[in-house]
């Protein structure tokens, strides 16, 4: 093998490894990506079951505290505490039975058939004495449990001391079934594909026993945790596949790894019939469409220039066309082309020996200017920048306009590379002022990446997984809502959506919910007035079967310098 086919193997193997590298950077990316977006999900489920969990424990304890309060208005009268069981128990969800225990003996069950316990003595019982009396000692509710029921499955109590007079009186216990109480809160996660485990700490301790489970390994769940009475509760949820590879991410793996084989391959065919130096020295180095220097053309002759010739005045440009991605939208491709070409001969007219000028890519291109001051360069390029710039094409006239930013060598930049990163900072500055323009580096100027200047709302739109909108806070205006939006809401375009809610959040709500919905996000804005988080549940109604939906939106609030307050909402369909 000769030296010349060595190097085209070289060459086409590096390229291979370097796609390889950018498939395992971008399958990395896009697996993190999923799983964040996994965590974000599991996050919103975990909300909404431990918020669930807790009103139904509540619940229960809160039908300890009505015994309690008859205990007190009847002195302890257990024919009216009687009574009052029956009444609560027909109101309560979930609870089992509830009993009365004066001086700690269970004396009354309500229903009686349920009466499986017996007359337990609580403070003398061996498996529930040291509970009470730490219940009874430090005057605070305390669940037990879980523990086996007589008639098959497990129940956890709700212990409640009752004080009449400043004396001990007993406890109002509301006895739960575990099966009733988590099957309505944890079946919801399982049914919408997570793993979960439930944890309750024991009285007084720090350590937690498990009370109900998915039975499946958790890896990274979210954790939340929530206290009923002396005892802490912890619920740990995870996506069922949040450590699967997805098929997304499996196919950006194979496919990146035929492109890249693809690529090699081709690359190694055209370095082999390249059969001259010049040929390939021109095919590195001119740009294709306007046959002026490409990037590495640019970098190169402008880098021996100035390693030649350290001791001159040199001028570092970079210039692009206003809103380019609008000719192309607007007339084509052909037009955007037509106009990178015009504008190529432009710098070869005005500028001539006096430059060195290439296309970087797009529709940015790279300028050395030599030997003037920054006075003179500024003269000239004023001139340029603002002189008509037209073409015509199939007999159209089409015209264009141009921004720049400029550097000069050796005052601001000590080499090439730092003499253009400042040139780019400067026309990025035009372009935040309005573009059309010329702009001399400056030192209090901070460099932002400029890539994002082509990013546009429509990607985000089409490739965002979900439902998403932003609005203007103070005046609820929707500035933007994405396609999952409206397709949630049952509405045929963007358009009709927009129409029909005014353009405001307030016609996105249910009407009977938005004034408690702003409401709410004050109060938790109140609260988080650091990170500008907020999270609501409301109603929205779909526009052509008139379905009330439940939605659970979770935002953020941030300060824009063209729209003051805004905020950017994830929304998400809730079960009723």
């Amino acid at each position: 093998m000769n030296l010349s086919k060595s190097k085209n193997v070289i060459i086409a193997v590096l390229v291979f490894l370097l796609g390889m590298a950018i498939v395992g950077v971008t399958a990395r990316q896009e697996n993190i990506a999923q799983k964040q977006r996994k965590v974000v999900k599991a996050q919103l489920h975990l909300n909404s079951a431990t918020a669930s969990l807790k009103k139904d424990l509540q619940e229960a304890a809160t039908a300890t505290e009505v015994l309690e309060a008859v205990a007190h208005a009847t002195n302890g009268s257990t024919a009216e505490l009687y009574k009052t069981m029956k009444s609560t128990y027909e109101k309560t969800k979930n609870i089992y039975s509830l009993h009365i225990a004066p001086k700690g003996v269970v004396t009354s069950v309500y229903p009686p058939v349920k009466d499986k316990m017996g007359k337990i003595d609580f403070l003398h019982d061996q498996e529930t004495k040291e509970v009470s009396v730490y219940s009874r000692n430090k005057n605070v509710t305390i669940i037990r449990g879980p523990f086996a029921l007589q008639e098959g499955g497990q129940g956890i109590a709700i212990q409640n001391p009752v004080f009449l007079h400043n004396k001990f009186w007993g406890f109002t216990v509301a006895l739960i079934k575990t099966n009733d109480l988590f099957n309505d809160s944890l079946s919801s996660l399982e049914d919408s594909g997570y793993y979960y485990n439930l944890y309750k700490s024991h009285v007084n301790e720090s350590s937690f026993e498990k009370m109900a489970s998915s039975h499946h390994k958790l890896y990274h769940p979210v954790v939340a945790y929530f206290r009923v009475g002396a005892s802490s509760w912890k619920l740990e949820v995870e996506k069922a596949d949040a450590n699967v590879i997805s098929k997304e991410v499996m196919l950006i793996i194979i496919l990146g790894t035929l492109l890249a084989i693809v690529i090699s391959v081709m690359l190694y065919m055209i370095l082999s019939y390249l059969k001259s130096q010049k040929e390939l020295t021109r095919l590195v180095n001119v740009d294709y469409l306007t046959n002026v220097y490409n990037r590495h053309g640019f970098d190169s002759h402008s880098s021996e220039l100035l390693k030649d010739h350290p001791e001159g005045v040199y001028t570092g440009l970079l210039i692009d066309v206003d809103n380019f991605k609008s000719v192309n939208d607007l007339y084509g491709h052909a037009i955007g082309d037509e106009t990178l070409k015009h504008l190529a001969g432009m710098l070869k007219l005005y500028f001539g020996h006096h430059a060195i000028y290439g296309r970087n890519g797009g529709d940015e291109f790279s300028a050395l200017i030599k030997n003037m001051n920054e006075e003179e360069v500024t003269v000239f390029l004023n001139k340029f920048v603002h002189r008509p710039f037209s073409f015509e094409y199939q007999g159209k006239e089409y015209k264009y306009s141009i921004s720049i930013g400029y550097a000069i060598y050796p005052t601001q930049a000590k080499d090439l590379s730092e003499l253009m990163r400042k040139a780019d900072m400067a026309l990025y500055s035009v372009k935040l002022r309005g573009k059309h323009g010329l702009s001399l580096y400056e030192e209090d100027m901070v460099y932002e990446g400029r890539t994002s200047l082509g990013f546009n709302l429509k990607d985000l739109s089409i490739n965002l997984p979900g439902a998403f909108f932003i609005y203007q806070h103070d005046s609820g205006k929707l500035l933007f809502v994405n396609k999952a939006l409206v397709d949630l809401l049952e509405y045929d375009s963007e358009a009709d959506f927009m129409k029909a809610v005014h353009g405001n959040t307030k016609g996105l709500v249910v009407s009977e919910e938005y004034e408690q919905a702003r409401n709410e996000v004050k109060a938790q804005l109140a609260r988080n007035k650091k990170n500008g988080m907020y999270s609501l549940d409301y109603h929205v109604e779909t526009h052509k079967t008139h379905r009330k939906i439940k939605v659970h939106t979770l935002s953020h609030m941030v300060h824009n310098e063209y729209f003051g307050k805004i905020s950017y909402v994830i929304l998400e369909e809730l079960p009723e």
